[in-house]
């Protein structure tokens, strides 16, 4: 078990295991923004895809939020990329889709829907805003680490000749 402390400073997580941790105290100091608004649980998720043979649409994660709660929000967003290959174009948040169904208003699921071209590290960070009768409750993150790779041999191997 480790423990953590987050952004802020009366906020100490308590993590099972190195992906999954949980906000331990709720009990913020009066007038405490950035106590009350940090998040209840966090979730680190590591993908690793090659490049090139990401088929267009392609689910990548799916986050799912209780049942009881009257209304839900998600948001992603692009947090930074990095590692760029020679032949890479920068992901941008048009590259992802995030998709909710009115059927299932408590799950979202992530996307991508733009071709990822080269080797790059891309971290998005899910958010989930949770909503009770009271209004604003807490937020759950994922974030999502993809690790877009690609081979060196392959455009060697596509465009050999054989005679």
């Amino acid at each position: 078990m480790h423990v953590i402390l987050s952004r802020c400073a009366a906020c100490l997580f308590v993590c099972r295991n190195s992906v999954r941790c949980a906000r331990q105290t709720f009990v913020c100091p009066q007038g405490d923004v950035e106590c009350f608004t940090a998040p209840l649980s966090l979730s680190y998720n590591f993908l690793t895809l090659r490049a090139s043979r990401i088929r267009i649409p392609t689910e990548l994660f799916t986050m799912r939020g209780p049942d009881s709660f009257p209304r839900i929000e998600f948001n992603l967003e692009v947090v930074d990329v990095t590692g760029l290959g020679a032949d890479a174009i920068r992901v941008m948040r048009d590259n992802f889709q995030l998709s909710v169904q009115s059927s299932e208003p408590n799950v979202a699921v992530v996307s991508v829907t733009q071709p990822i071209q080269g080797q790059q590290d891309i971290e998005l960070i899910l958010n989930m805003n949770l909503y009770n009768e009271n209004g604003f409750f807490g937020t759950a993150q994922a974030t999502i680490y993809i690790y877009a790779t690609v081979d060196p041999w392959e455009d060697a191997i596509r465009t050999r000749h054989y005679y």
